[in-house]
């Protein structure tokens, strides 16, 4: 079984890598050749195949169907969950480690401490032994797909852009790895429900305007691009962001407008979540400006919660719904 590697140049230095998992039977082939449609290739191969071929962002490979020992990274942990499946190790980061939407749901999994966001424990991820390894479109860089492929096949995000890089097209292709499609379309069609439902709940904020926000080392920082998958929340329940961060007067990378402290007008809107990611919140209330806020007055601020912003910013299934939980008597202030 070879391991395509058909890797884009993105902003990420290239390492390409051929990998040989070990050699096929002709009728393995012959089930390869007829699954070569890429994501779609589940579909035709039949729920006995034992392998399946998926287009994703990095390139396009075959993968294990069923695979016993997995370790997943980031959001990929919280797609596992919502099937089901326990992961055989995770790999997770201090920020990400007590997430609350996973309490008690990793119990006897192994976890590998990730110490910067975008090194891997690469040596401890091959000592878990994995047949699969899955993370997400910002962990599975081009360097880290390359050098993880070495170990096990590997699976991060699905596009490059859009909802492409976010939860929902991984979920669909792990459905096809795991033969749980069905399931998959559940955990969507569910959280499509938990939204609608919030949305009859919450009437008054239809319409209106919500920021996610952090502070970092003397700037603010914003999602600002509605195709973003940390926008999604804020538009699944019928808000938007302000014009200020999307009529194009502020730059936009990678779906995020940063901000200058003297410009913390920019994120005036009818809400807000924002923490400060290298201090206290305390510090963020003391700009000159941030008072004023509309969102800061009215007391439709969710400020300090660090999982709140985190669960928004790379969102699950698992954590909107816990996010829309905590966030919900903050949006009942919108008036």
């Amino acid at each position: 079984m070879k391991n395509s590697n058909v890797v884009r140049a993105l902003s990420v230095a290239v390492l390409s890598t051929t990998l040989v998992l070990g050699a096929c039977s002709s009728d393995a082939d012959d089930k390869a050749e007829n699954t070569s449609s890429g994501a779609n290739s589940a579909a035709n191969s039949g729920d006995n195949a034992s392998e399946v071929n998926i287009k994703h962002a990095r390139g396009e490979d075959t993968y294990p169907v069923n695979p016993e020992r997995v370790v997943a990274i980031g959001p990929a942990i919280d797609n596992l969950l919502a099937m089901g499946i326990k992961p055989s190790a995770v790999v997770v980061s201090a920020k990400d480690m007590n997430a609350p939407w996973r309490d008690g749901k990793l119990d006897g999994v192994e976890i590998i401490k990730q110490t910067d966001f975008k090194t891997l424990p690469k040596e401890e991820i091959a000592a878990a032994a994995p047949d699969f390894i899955v993370g997400d479109y910002w962990t599975i860089s081009e360097d880290n797909y390359a050098q993880l492929s070495e170990i096990a096949p590997t699976l991060g995000g699905i596009g490059t852009e859009g909802e492409g890089i976010g939860w929902k097209s991984q979920l669909k292709e792990l459905g096809k790895i795991f033969n749980k499609e069905d399931k998959a379309q559940e955990v969507i069609d569910q959280d499509e429900k938990v939204f609608s439902d919030a949305k009859s709940e919450l009437p008054n904020i239809e319409g209106k305007t919500g920021v996610v926000s952090q502070f970092a080392q003397g700037s603010f920082g914003a999602v600002a691009d509605p195709k973003d998958p940390g926008a999604s929340f804020i538009y699944d329940l019928g808000m938007k962001f302000p014009e200020s961060l999307t009529d194009g007067s502020i730059e936009v990378k990678q779906g995020r407008v940063t901000l200058s402290p003297e410009n913390v007008s920019a994120l005036a809107a009818d809400f807000m979540v924002i923490y400060n990611r290298t201090g206290d919140i305390a510090e963020v209330e003391k700009i000159p400006g941030y008072s004023d806020l509309p969102q800061v007055q009215s007391g439709a601020t969710l400020a300090g919660n660090e999982a709140v912003v985190a669960g928004l910013n790379t969102p699950t299934a698992l954590s909107r719904a816990w996010v829309l939980e905590q966030v919900k008597p903050t949006l009942k202030k919108i008036s």
